[in-house]
């Protein structure tokens, strides 16, 4: 792992996001720090605006690790209602947290703490989300159309709807689900609008067939946008998915082979436009700490140059063993 000097020696701009084992408290109070994710800690609101606890652990040697957002501006921070927020001149993190009692009713609570996120983000003048992060407890709990994560997606479009979002807005996002109480919703969100991409080996995620669900998942492949000079492009939570269906079920190797097929599918299609794309950071998402190994080889041969982290996640479909998403620029 690149300690924090190193990294910001390696890449440059606006937006940054690396691993740094510094105590959350500490690096929130770093004057360009624009949010810390420290995995291993409870998913409940926290005492400071832009620490963003999820519920979610990472595996290997550094389980107590934060990730960072970083800014080359300056920052302010605050709580409006139940959004918690950080923002500069140029874009702005807000993360609205979910009780267990919530939890427990997963569709209109989402809806309902959706509309208050886009609203709030109107309200401040960022009205256009780029990136998504959902973390729930349980998602794959529930049988057919009772499913946590079905349920998480009819609340996520009806929410999108309301607001006026057309299916051609629906940022990069990743949902995955944690093994303590308590649910998490957090974004990226800048003044005017990226560009979201599709997956030409992969049917459009809000165009499933009806066997995934009432709603399908609202969300594109990966958003792309400039801010203050950086371009940046994110790629959505990525899995073992050709068309809409599960490839390899059970063989974690062949899924982190096609996973990686439609990384590289998007850096290509990114890379018709701008051949500088690297992909700088990638979280991987774990079913089970068992397959650490494997994926750690597998992927840091396909992607020596990337800084990574290992999180023990479910994930959104119960036949899939891994997911990644990635940071790049």
């Amino acid at each position: 792992m690149l300690n924090e000097s190193q990294y910001h020696q390696s890449i440059s701009g606006y937006l940054s996001n690396y691993l740094c084992q510094k105590p959350a408290e500490e690096l929130i109070e770093q004057p360009n720090t624009l949010m810390v994710l420290p995995y291993g800690d409870p998913c409940m609101p926290p005492c400071s605006p832009g620490v963003i606890n999820t519920g979610l652990s990472a595996l290997g040697e550094e389980q107590r690790i934060c990730e960072v957002w970083s800014v080359d501006d300056n920052i302010t921070r605050g709580v409006t209602g139940r959004c918690h927020w950080n923002k500069t001149s140029s874009i702005i993190s807000v993360a609205i947290w979910l009780s267990a009692d919530e939890c427990a009713n997963i569709e209109p609570s989402t809806e309902t703490a959706y509309l208050e996120l886009l609203e709030f983000l109107r309200s401040e003048g960022y009205p256009a989300p780029f990136r998504f992060w959902n973390y729930i407890p349980n998602i794959n709990k529930g049988n057919g159309d009772e499913e946590q994560y079905k349920l998480f997606c009819t609340g996520r479009l009806a929410a999108f709807e309301h607001a006026g979002m057309s299916a051609g807005e629906y940022p990069s996002a990743s949902a995955l689900g944690h093994h303590t109480k308590g649910a998490v919703f957090y974004a990226l969100a800048a003044k005017q609008p990226g560009i979201h991409y599709r997956n030409s080996l992969q049917i459009n995620a809000f165009q499933y067939p009806r066997e995934y669900g009432p709603s399908s998942p609202s969300f594109s492949r990966a958003t792309e946008l400039t801010i203050n000079g950086q371009n940046l492009f994110l790629i959505s939570g990525t899995a073992s998915i050709i068309g809409h269906q599960t490839i390899a079920e059970g063989d974690l190797a062949g899924q982190i082979n096609i996973t990686i097929r439609n990384i590289n599918h998007l850096l290509e299609s990114k890379c018709q436009q701008n051949s500088n794309i690297n992909v700088i950071s990638a979280k991987v998402y774990l079913r089970f700490a068992k397959d650490l190994q494997t994926t750690q080889t597998l992927l840091k041969k396909a992607f020596p140059e990337t800084e990574m982290i290992f999180i023990l996640a479910d994930i959104c479909r119960d036949n899939l063993l891994v997911e990644v998403e990635c940071f790049c620029g």
